[in-house]
């Protein structure tokens, strides 16, 4: 099983931290606009695919069967360090996409609202987004995922999730949360989802710069 571990960071926004535990026989992968980020990362150079660098680091993290060759990809956000073994997420998993239950909301209408007040993305852009959502009748309390840590195991319906996914956020805001849970919803793809707390394996940091 080839596993790939993969983060991105564009612009300024974070600062990209050597992993605590290196998994043998794995790929660490960072796509950036900068080089000589790290020792340990396989530092790949890629033009930003958007002048958003939120936007530009977020199409790796959606579509990794387009960047990677691998059998499974963990994707982790610039802002975490990994701090131990990666392997039970990868060994463990069924399922096409691994993930953990949002710690504090349930409802994609609720986080939208928090990321308005959090000024996350632009307030039409959001409000214009989740008005369709409640137009096509996506019920509340349907469920929330964190979206900073994912797990997927590559096949034909993951990649259609995955393709999805992005045409939603292009489409309309650049928060993933909120447009995870409706394409869950509308593609059946089946979910892992992991127990405990993804901590046990990471540590957050806050952004070097900006939201």
């Amino acid at each position: 099983m080839r596993v790939a571990v993969l983060t991105a960071i564009y612009g300024d926004r974070d600062i990209l931290r050597e992993p605590r535990f290196r998994t043998p026989g794995w790929d660490y992968i960072c796509f950036s606009d900068k080089s000589h980020l790290s020792k340990s990362w396989d530092v790949r150079v890629t033009p930003p695919h958007a002048s958003d660098p939120c936007l530009a680091a977020k199409i790796f993290k959606v579509l990794p069967h387009r960047f990677v060759e691998a059998d499974v990809t963990i994707w982790v956000d610039g802002n975490q360090e990994i701090m131990s073994d990666l392997y039970p997420l990868a060994r463990f998993m069924s399922g096409g996409i691994g993930v953990w239950r949002h710690p504090k909301r349930h409802c994609l209408y609720a986080e939208a609202a928090v990321c308005v007040q959090a000024r996350k993305d632009s307030r039409d852009r959001i409000c214009h987004h989740i008005r369709r959502y409640r137009e096509e009748g996506f019920p509340e309390g349907y469920g929330l995922w964190g979206c900073g840590h994912m797990v997927f195991r590559h096949g034909d319906i993951t990649k259609d999730f995955c393709e999805r996914w992005w045409r939603e956020i292009i489409g309309g805001t650049r928060r993933d949360q909120v447009s995870f849970p409706y394409v869950v919803r509308h593609s059946g793809i089946k979910l892992h989802e992991f127990q405990g707390t993804p901590w046990n394996y990471l540590k957050l940091h806050p952004h070097a710069k900006g939201k």
